[in-house]
């Protein structure tokens, strides 16, 4: 990822949207879908994303995710569209999580990690993580906490 001469690394599809939102600005955010396929570039142009033709996987339930968070980042990937998640999930012989457009999680990782850099920041109570869920719009068991 990189804005201006400065670059970042992102370990996930969320937190790679969640740094281009601390970074603020334009920012180029380059991935391999599904995280070894063809290169992509995502842009976000003045704080908005511009190529949000893509969706995001998140293969855990949100309350399990921090169990291991190596392994939830490392299938939390951009994808071309819902069946190449279904198709690279049985592939793998991984369970297909739930599919969001990246359209709505830039906004989603915007507001989860948009302050975190700011010195009074502090870590979401349950009570304001799951208002930032479901402000977004991020419902079903899949986004419980």
């Amino acid at each position: 990822m990189q804005a201006d001469a400065r670059s970042w690394w992102g370990n996930c599809a969320w937190c790679s949207l969640g740094i281009a939102a601390l970074v603020g600005g334009d920012v180029t955010i380059s991935a391999r879908l599904g995280g070894i396929g063809r290169v992509i570039d995502l842009q976000v142009k003045d704080g908005e994303l511009v190529d949000a033709a893509y969706v995001v996987h998140f293969p855990v339930p949100l309350r399990k995710a921090w169990n291991n968070v190596i392994y939830t980042c490392s299938m939390m990937q951009f994808f071309e569209t819902p069946s190449d998640v279904a198709a690279w999930c049985e592939e793998r012989g991984v369970a297909l999580g739930d599919v969001r457009p990246a359209s709505q999680i830039w906004p989603f990782a915007r507001d989860w990690y948009g302050r975190h850099a700011d010195a009074d920041w502090h870590k979401w109570t349950p009570e304001e993580a799951r208002a930032i869920i479901a402000r977004h719009g991020l419902t079903g068991p899949h986004w419980d906490i």
